[in-house]
C-alpha cells in the first residue's frame, strides 16, 4: 500500500512540475550533479523525512515519507533536460495542499482504518517541510523557494539557520497527526462498543425488558 502511495506521489509530483511552464526560466543543469552530490542529496533529503516523522511511531510513514522528501524533486527533470521552466513548482504551498489530498483519497479508496488515514494526512505537509528544510541546511548562503507558485512567482528567501525551525515544524506536526491518530482510534473503539450494546439489545429484547 505505501509503495503505491508512493508510486503515485512520483506521477503526481512530475506532472504537477508542468505548472512550470506557465513561467518562463532559464533551465537549471541538474543533471550535471556527480555521483557522490547525488548520493548526499539523495540521503539528506531521505534522512530528514524519515527523522521528521519518527514520532508518528509507524515505521512504514517514515520510511515513507524519506522516500516522498526525495520525489518531491521529481519536478527538476524538466529544467534539467532544458526546458526554460520554474524549476521547482512541487516546493510550494500549493502542492502542500494537493498532495496532502492526493493522499488522503487515495488512502479513503483503499479502505485503510480512519486512524491511519488521519496520520497519512499529514505526511504531505510534513514532507515538504522536511524537504524544505534540507535544501535550506545544504545550502551555504541561504536559498530562496517560489512558495506561491503559480499565483505568484516571487522569490522568498530563507537562511541558513531557518532549516532547524522548518524541521522542529515537521516533527509537530507529526505530534498532531499521532494525537488525532489516537483520538479516532478511541473514539472508533467507543463507537463500536456502543453499536454492540444496541445491536444487542435489538436481538434480545426481552432480555433487555427483564433487565429493567
Amino acid at each position: 500500500m505505501l509503495l503505491l502511495i508512493a508510486g503515485f506521489y512520483a506521477v503526481l509530483s512530475y506532472l504537477y512540475s508542468f505548472i512550470g511552464f506557465l513561467y518562463y526560466q532559464p533551465g537549471s543543469h541538474y543533471h550535471e550533479y556527480t555521483l557522490g552530490k547525488l548520493v548526499i542529496e539523495i540521503g539528506g533529503h531521505y534522512l530528514f523525512g524519515f527523522v521528521a516523522t519518527i514520532l508518528l511511531f509507524d515505521l512504514g510513514i517514515a520510511l515513507l515519507t524519506g522516500a516522498l522528501a526525495v520525489l518531491i524533486d521529481v519536478d527538476h527533470l524538466l529544467s534539467a533536460l532544458n526546458f526554460n521552466v520554474s524549476g521547482r513548482p512541487d516546493h510550494s504551498l500549493l502542492f502542500l495542499f494537493v498532495s496532502a489530498a492526493f493522499i488522503f483519497y487515495f488512502s479513503v479508496r483503499l479502505r485503510i482504518s480512519k486512524a491511519l488515514i488521519a496520520k497519512l494526512l499529514f505526511v504531505g505537509p510534513i514532507t515538504l517541510l522536511a524537504h524544505l528544510s534540507y535544501d535550506v541546511f545544504a545550502s551555504s548562503n541561504g536559498t530562496t523557494f517560489q512558495l506561491l507558485i503559480p499565483f505568484s512567482y516571487g522569490e522568498y528567501f530563507f537562511a541558513n539557520d531557518t532549516w532547524l525551525y522548518l524541521e522542529l515544524g515537521a516533527i509537530a506536526l507529526s505530534v498532531a497527526g499521532v494525537l488525532v491518530s489516537r483520538f479516532l482510534s478511541k473514539r472508533g473503539r467507543t463507537g463500536g462498543d456502543i453499536s454492540a450494546i444496541a445491536q444487542s439489545e435489538e436481538e434480545n429484547p426481552k432480555k433487555s425488558n427483564l433487565g429493567l
